[in-house]
């Protein structure tokens, strides 16, 4: 199994795959273990602890490899929770709005302002809008399935 234009073959592992219709690019990672990873035309790459293999959506001709920096950053899924490393607030917005089904809208460019931290999945969205509303310079409003954000006067 694997996101469009690749397969995975599972060897023995611990690996994380993000892929989703709205971002650009596949990734696996790998955490432990071995996992080979194909696209649409069967090139394989075969991965270590520590390396990600990304696949362009678009370009899904070539695998590219590279040492993650980060594997926190890989595995906070798997701890339950958000991590953040000066993120746009839209790129973080985004995996938000994916884990509580819903719709988001920016305005005066707040979706601009970058940030970082760690926050659980577990907690509520009103926490959630409350701490963002504490460490950026925006206001979040939600209407129904909607979160409004705009920047604070």
């Amino acid at each position: 199994k694997g996101g469009p234009g690749q397969r995975i073959e599972v060897l023995g592992t611990h690996f994380n795959l993000s892929s989703y219709p709205d971002e650009p690019l596949t990734k696996t990672t790998l955490l432990e273990g071995v996992v080979q990873v194909a696209n649409h035309s069967n090139k394989t790459v075969v991965l270590k602890p520590g390396q990600q293999a990304v696949v362009d959506r678009e370009y899904l001709l070539e695998i590219q490899v590279k040492e993650v920096k980060d594997l926190e950053m890989a595995i906070a899924w798997k701890n339950g929770n958000f991590y953040f490393v000066n993120e746009s607030l839209e790129g973080v917005m985004k995996k938000i709005a994916r884990w509580y089904d819903l719709e988001v809208i920016f305005q005066d460019n707040a979706g601009e302002i970058r940030m970082g931290g760690l926050i659980s999945r577990k907690v509520v969205l009103s926490q959630v809008l409350e701490l963002l509303e504490e460490t950026t310079s925006c206001d979040f409003k939600v209407v129904g399935r909607k979160v409004l954000i705009r920047k604070k006067d």
